[in-house]
């Protein structure tokens, strides 16, 4: 869900070979980083920040997305 308490899950669709996940708050700076293989979901927490707005950060394969999150 978005916003979100701290947890939340990804369903991306299909199985990616490499997921990398990047986590930076408003100002751009840097607090998460995750490499995941040969997933299709992800269960991603971010309990132990602040709430506030943070970008999600996706790179699957050879795709990229960026995507809001609001943490309540």
């Amino acid at each position: 869900p978005n916003p979100t308490k701290g947890d939340f899950r990804i369903n991306l669709g299909r199985y990616y070979k490499e997921i990398i996940i990047e986590i930076n708050d408003a100002s751009g700076k840097f607090i998460k980083r995750e490499v995941l293989k040969d997933k299709q979901s992800l269960n991603l927490s971010i309990d132990d920040v602040a709430a506030g707005v943070y970008m999600l950060n996706l790179m699957l394969d050879n795709a990229q997305g960026a995507y809001q999150l609001v943490k309540e």
